[in-house]
């Protein structure tokens, strides 16, 4: 955990996609081996990985929310 001093002061930064960051954050964030985090991802069914991927990115609010809530509680790791 961190302690915050009272002088100390966070910023923080929301991207949409990549096109939005200076050469600098993009390269520390994405291109930079020693910063950058890689995971490989493998599926199995495609058919379902296509559907978890439209819950999760897609328009609809309401599968998303769904899904969010029957499995908050397998995540592991959170990047928000």
């Amino acid at each position: 955990k961190y302690k915050l001093k009272k002088e100390d002061s966070i910023k923080i930064q929301r991207y949409k996609g990549l096109g939005e960051m200076n050469p600098d954050e993009l390269y520390d964030t994405t291109m930079k081996k020693d910063s950058r985090i890689l995971k490989k991802i493998v599926y199995e069914d495609y058919l379902e990985t296509d559907l978890v991927f439209n819950q999760l990115m897609g328009k609809e609010v309401k599968s998303r929310k769904k899904f969010i809530i029957q499995n908050y509680d397998e995540v592991k790791e959170l990047d928000v």
